[in-house]
């Protein structure tokens, strides 16, 4: 389903959203509008797109719901209001749990109570995708990554932010192995 930018985003969740989740539970039905509410939201005050995209599919034991826009994407959009170098360092920021670009309309915390609201929430913008669970952060790569960005983000990213912590949660051995090869230490 489509949604042209503006709308209400409480009207989009009851007319379009409420009617495919038939197969829930009222509980799961209230967090799963919750959460889309504050997406919904988030891409309309956020984005500078035109359109946003709904798709939810579901079987027996989840649900998976992709909310997407033709905006800026949030990374850029971060990277651009808080004036940072790079997309890594806007997702680590979002994944604090409070960051806002409007303060004097939001108070940053959408996505963190969305977070709570759900299992896993990934977040996909300029060519990067960050992974939400359980309140623990995943910065996703690609199968390969090569030498100059493992030393980029694991040695000298990490010297200078030593109050975070970078994990290479879903790496294959290739990458684990090129990760202590630059750190010195195993993964």
């Amino acid at each position: 389903m489509n949604i042209t930018i503006p709308y209400d985003e409480f009207r989009a969740s009851k007319q379009l959203i409420a009617p495919k989740l038939t197969n829930l539970n009222d509980t799961a039905k209230e967090i799963i509008e919750y959460a889309l509410i504050k997406i919904l939201n988030n891409a309309q005050d956020h984005s500078g797109g035109n359109n946003v995209s709904i798709s939810i599919s579901q079987d027996k034991h989840d649900l998976s719901v992709t909310i997407s826009d033709d905006g800026v994407g949030i990374f850029k959009h971060i990277m651009e209001h808080l004036h940072l170098d790079q997309a890594l360092d806007a997702a680590i920021e979002l994944s604090k749990g409070k960051l806002t670009t409007q303060p004097e309309r939001h108070s940053g915390e959408g996505l963190f109570f969305t977070l709570q609201a759900v299992d896993r929430l990934t977040i996909c913008a300029n060519a990067h995708c960050l992974e939400l669970t359980d309140s623990q952060v995943t910065f996703n790569v690609t199968e390969d990554i090569g030498q100059g960005f493992a030393d980029e983000m694991f040695r000298v990213w990490q010297s200078f932010h030593k109050e975070t912590i970078i994990k290479a949660t879903y790496a294959n051995e290739k990458v684990k192995k090129l990760i202590s090869r630059v750190t010195g230490k195993n993964q």
